[in-house]
């Protein structure tokens, strides 16, 4: 709740959502950008998931370490680049969706934070 709220605050937003509202943003996206039917199945969809938080004016941060073994690094900041364009529709930008990517320095797959 307090990355949260940090979150919110560092891209301009000022409360915390109450029961029923959508988050103030996103800090873990669940899926797979290679699909797969382990993650079809889940109907895990990283791209599609960060193109609902955009349309839906949902603040996304991306965090991947310099050290995951499992998920190229390139895979991150084609999400970041895919999720710009995203933000930059219409519908987005009046909804207010940012997007932010951090990478962790010497940090694994399952991050050192």
């Amino acid at each position: 709740r307090r990355l949260q709220l940090w979150w919110a605050q560092r891209l301009g937003g000022s409360r915390c959502p109450r029961a029923g509202d959508p988050p103030c943003g996103v800090v873990a996206i669940a899926g797979s950008g290679r699909g797969g039917a382990a993650f079809e199945r889940e109907d895990l969809d990283t791209l599609g998931c960060i193109e609902a938080c955009a349309n839906s004016g949902v603040r996304t941060l991306l965090l991947h370490g310099t050290n995951d073994k499992n998920v190229d690094l390139n895979f991150a900041h084609h999400c970041f680049h895919f999720g710009r364009e995203m933000c930059r529709t219409a519908d987005a930008v009046n909804a207010g969706a940012k997007i932010a990517l951090v990478v962790l320095a010497g940090s694994p797959h399952m991050l050192d934070v």
